[in-house]
């Protein structure tokens, strides 16, 4: 199992490998399957844009229609709040983290997403929400290294 924080260095380093030019100091074994996760991952987010897309680009089925009345409509603020740990349901916790990785696009909340990241629930087995999140903080910090 990953620790947490080796998650959340890996996800620094993208953020920087993305927003600036990688320099390549050292001799990386390309073989390695951390490394070949970090260079798709790099790949990966560099073709994340900060223009909002629908939620079912993100996720769909019946599980989206219970909840699309709780998270349709709402600020980022809001939907920071459903997905916080306050909030007793984790599938809804879940859903709100999907709007906000289809829908940030401004570095205003930025503070607050690393927050959600690291209240994550320990039943998220299968890293969605902790993904989501992750999609979501690249946005805003992609928005606050363009000045928005």
């Amino acid at each position: 199992m990953v620790s947490r924080s080796f998650v959340a260095i890996v996800l620094a380093v993208v953020i920087s490998g993305c927003s600036q030019p990688v320099s390549r100091t050292g001799s990386y074994d390309e073989g390695l399957t951390t490394v070949k996760d970090l260079q798709s991952n790099v790949q990966q987010m560099s073709r994340i844009s900060l223009r909002p897309t629908p939620i079912e680009e993100k996720v769909s089925g019946p599980r989206l229609e219970q909840h699309r009345k709780e998270i349709e409509g709402k600020t980022e603020e809001q939907l920071i709040e459903l997905a916080g740990p306050m909030t007793s349901s984790l599938e809804s916790r879940s859903f709100a983290a999907f709007a906000l990785e289809a829908s940030v696009s401004t570095s205003a909340n930025r503070i607050a997403l690393y927050l959600l990241a690291m209240n994550n629930f320990r039943e998220d087995v299968s890293s969605e929400y902790l993904g989501a999140i992750y999609e979501a903080i690249y946005r805003a910090e992609l928005a606050k290294s363009r000045g928005l």
